[in-house]
């Protein structure tokens, strides 16, 4: 389903059958995938979009030039697709396949401030924009995702999060704030087992947010007037983590990650502190003077 010259595409409900229930086998028979897409010249809507269960999994893509709003939408076990570059609104998200949300100019945010979670998805999550979950919200974006990957997008990016944070329920998390942006980000009741972030100083700021909530946390990311990070990660046994920051020296505290991997890089400074360190791998990178 497309449009063209600009105009706008709503779509109020569409179902869609499963599509193929196995392998096409080369001589014997052929199956047909189904696969499924949106496209519009302008803005998208779509309130309302399930994909039959069952079948093999295939793909559902929701495309504009503009913004791209998604009511509830039931994927199945589809590789779901979306491309807003204003921005990209979700109610209700839903596949057992991995998800991209791509919105280079715009925000990411639910559509509505509920407790509800607005995406869920069966593998990997990967969500970039310029600002996500940035509504004036108590409960700005809920997600769940066996790893979610964050991405705040262009030059002075928006946040992730804000006074309220992003949930994203995962033991796998990327954070990449390396644009120029805050983050508020919790994992709700999930322990992570996996914490990856990038994050720029002087972005943050001396009274900017920079934090990743979850059991055991939160892990706070503290900068300073100077562009300089702070970081004192809790004692925690079992989980990876990586910090880089972009410029600025990193003054580490004191570290036990138990039988956790540590990997820090101050991308254009120092790592200073000499408190000692306790993990299973420990790799420190720093600027060349």
């Amino acid at each position: 389903i497309q449009t063209t010259n600009s105009a706008n595409l709503v779509a109020s409900a569409v179902t869609v059958p499963t599509g193929d229930t196995q392998p096409t086998v080369s001589g014997v028979h052929n199956e047909a995938p189904l696969p499924v897409t949106f496209s519009s010249s302008g803005n998208l809507t779509v309130n309302s979009y399930t994909r039959t269960a069952g079948g093999l999994a295939k793909s559902s893509t929701f495309s504009a030039t503009g913004s791209a709003t998604l009511g509830t939408v039931d994927a199945s076990k589809d590789t779901v697709s979306v491309t807003g570059p204003a921005g990209i609104t979700v109610g209700s998200l839903v596949s057992t396949g991995n998800m991209t949300l791509n919105a280079t100019s715009g925000p990411v945010n639910a559509q509505s401030d509920n407790t509800g979670v607005e995406i869920t998805a069966g593998g990997v999550l990967t969500i970039s924009g310029k600002g996500i979950g940035t509504g004036a919200m108590t409960n700005p974006l809920d997600l769940t995702a066996a790893t979610i990957n964050l991405t705040s997008t262009g030059t002075a990016a928006g946040p992730i999060g804000g006074t309220n944070a992003v949930v994203a329920n995962t033991p796998n998390l990327t954070v990449n704030a390396s644009g120029g942006s805050t983050f508020n980000v919790s994992t709700g009741t999930t322990s992570l087992t996996n914490l990856t972030v990038t994050a720029n100083p002087t972005a943050v700021g001396d009274t900017g947010v920079a934090q990743i909530s979850t059991p055991g946390g939160p892990y706070v990311f503290d900068a300073d007037a100077l562009g300089n990070f702070t970081f004192n990660p809790p004692v925690s046994t079992g989980r990876n983590i990586t910090f880089t920051s972009t410029s600025g020296d990193i003054a580490l505290g004191a570290t036990d990650l138990g039988t956790g991997n540590f990997v820090l890089s101050a991308n254009g400074g120092s790592i200073v502190g000499g408190s000692p360190i306790a993990a299973a791998n420990v790799t420190l990178t720093a600027a060349p003077f």
